[in-house]
């Protein structure tokens, strides 16, 4: 339902469309997600019957449709390249390159196991799935499922200096086999927008000073330390909004957060915003968030860039990968012990 996730690879596969190559998705059965999607793609069954069924059922089912396409692509003798964007048990992507012979290239966004892990530290997850995430036999599982993945991969693409380290580190790969590609947005989606027409389209008031936070309702995004510093600010400028753009798990505790502290008239969640539309509320801000929590393998985030593009300013943490904010004084950065 939005997020890099499906940003990310949608805008790779819109590139190597208009460079001439042609693109086929392999995607989960969800039609919410069928709706945002303008290239060629293939829905694979999915069922949520309970909680991690349509994954499941994604990866199992995933090798007969790669199967089944790729014969079809060989008899017209066309090369065919394997692009992943990096999953917990992608055994298939390695499955079909021995199968077929073809290049395999895995993207890596995340320490997969650091990021389940930081589950365990949040009351949203009830015990079983805190257990299931912080198992010691499903770690072990995880990582070395991650070596086989990096070992057979074709190419490694790392979105982070970091990744790239831990990367060689955990699998011995030669450093030729992971490349650097950081984030970004599409310039062309993205642009700088009249702020008073923005936000007569949404229905926003033309008279109050706006803040905006885009992306998933996670605890990782930082999203705490925003709501502790607007409770600050409202006190000195009562005229002050924030706009948390995007829905998520984390949605629940923050709205309880925001009662709590008495901003239940200074906060809107718009709940899950088409990813075209999330111009119009950047554009409609005077200025954009970014606290985003640290993590060993460093950050790239796809909605720091649609910050710039759409010419606003940012307050973000001081940490290594961000800090051409400061230096470029296109906004401000906060201590890493800072929350408000």
């Amino acid at each position: 339902e939005g997020g890099a996730h499906i940003v990310h690879p949608l805008e790779i596969a819109t590139q190597l469309i208009k460079n001439g190559h042609e693109v086929q998705l392999f995607i989960p059965k969800v039609e919410k997600l069928a709706q945002t999607i303008n290239v060629p793609y293939e829905m694979i069954p999915a069922p949520r019957w309970f909680k991690g069924s349509s994954f499941i059922f994604f990866e199992l089912l995933l090798p007969f449709y790669l199967m089944k396409h790729i014969r079809k692509t060989k008899y017209s003798n066309k090369k065919v390249i394997l692009y992943a964007r990096h999953r917990e048990l992608g055994l298939t992507s390695i499955l079909i390159k021995e199968m077929f012979n073809i290049p395999f290239v895995d993207e890596y966004n995340d320490i997969v196991w650091e990021t389940l892990s930081s589950f365990a530290e949040n009351a949203m997850y009830s015990r079983f799935e805190k257990f299931i995430k912080t198992n010691a036999l499903l770690k072990a599982m995880i990582l070395g499922l991650e070596k086989l993945m990096f070992r057979h991969a074709s190419a490694v693409i790392a979105v982070t200096p970091e990744l790239k380290k831990y990367i060689m580190d955990t699998a011995k790969v030669p450093e030729e086999k992971v490349t650097v590609v950081p984030n970004g947005c599409n310039i062309e989606a993205v642009t700088v927008l009249d702020k008073q027409k923005c936000r007569k389209e949404l229905g926003l008031d033309a008279h109050l000073t706006y803040l905006c936070h885009i992306g998933s309702l996670n605890p990782w995004q930082g999203i705490d330390d925003v709501l502790d510093s607007l409770a600050l600010l409202v006190k000195e400028r009562p005229n002050t909004k924030l706009l948390l753009v995007g829905e998520g798990p984390y949605r629940e505790t923050l709205e309880k957060k925001v009662i709590e502290l008495g901003m239940k008239d200074h906060v809107i969640f718009t709940g899950h915003v088409q990813h075209d539309k999330i111009t119009l509320y950047i554009g409609a801000s005077d200025v954009c968030m970014f606290l985003k929590k640290l993590t060993s393998y460093g950050l790239s985030s796809l909605k720091l860039y649609e910050y710039l593009a759409a010419g606003r300013p940012i307050i973000g943490r001081d940490i290594p990968s961000i800090q051409f904010i400061k230096e470029q004084d296109i906004g401000a950065l906060l201590p890493l012990t800072a929350s408000a």
